[in-house]
């Protein structure tokens, strides 16, 4: 069972042996062991700012900033599936993904509100 990308269930179990205490086998104690373990991976993506596991993330709105980077809320980015200005979408040959932002190769992010939405996955 893996609880994290962190620790799995029987790396808790074997790092319990190692201090000396044998852990029992019930479904109260391998929940706790769950929830314990589970809390510390939520703890340790919220310090970081990020989901470790990559995630799909769609239809993003942003608002247009002049610039030609589009920072994204989720980081690192592994791949943009779908972006558009208002309802036409921009051809992924017309951009280059970084870990936390969007770069349009020969043009800016024209001002607006919310005027961009992307689909895209990272984690």
């Amino acid at each position: 069972m893996e609880i994290s990308v962190f620790l799995t269930y029987k790396e808790v179990l074997n790092y319990l042996h190692n201090q000396g205490e044998e852990a029992p086998t019930n479904e109260y104690y391998d929940a706790n062991i769950a929830l314990y373990t589970k809390a510390a991976h939520d703890k340790i993506c919220k310090y970081l700012d990020c989901e470790i596991i990559d995630s799909s993330y769609t239809n993003e709105y942003y608002d247009g900033t002049g610039s030609n980077r589009l920072y994204l809320k989720n980081s690192p980015v592994t791949a943009v599936s779908h972006l558009y200005l208002d309802d036409e979408e921009i051809s992924s040959t017309d951009f280059i993904v970084f870990d936390n932002y969007i770069l349009l190769k020969d043009s800016v992010f024209v001002y607006g509100t919310a005027n961009y939405k992307v689909t895209y996955s990272a984690g």
